[in-house]
């Protein structure tokens, strides 16, 4: 993960992003974190392994990865909104 660089932060109008965020960096709005709490919302729908009190909580972060890897491959090959 060291070798990840982040260009840019979308965030909400919420103060505390404000203060610690680079301002030439910092993307404020609703249309900028609207399709990531779109794929949030998504993957809880859809994979109930991310969820504690369910009976398909795994103890491995493997299983968990790998659970999120095949959900978010069969998401991108199936493009319902076109």
């Amino acid at each position: 993960m060291k070798d990840i660089q982040v260009n840019f932060w979308c965030t909400d109008a919420w103060k505390a992003f404000k203060e610690v965020l680079p301002k030439e960096s910092h993307l404020i709005g609703k249309q900028f974190t609207k399709a990531i709490e779109g794929v949030n919302t998504f993957l809880r729908n859809v994979c109930k392994r991310l969820f504690r009190r369910t009976t398909a909580f795994s103890k491995k972060i493997y299983n968990h990865w790998s659970a999120v890897k095949l959900v978010m491959y069969h998401r991108n090959l199936n493009v319902l909104y076109i």
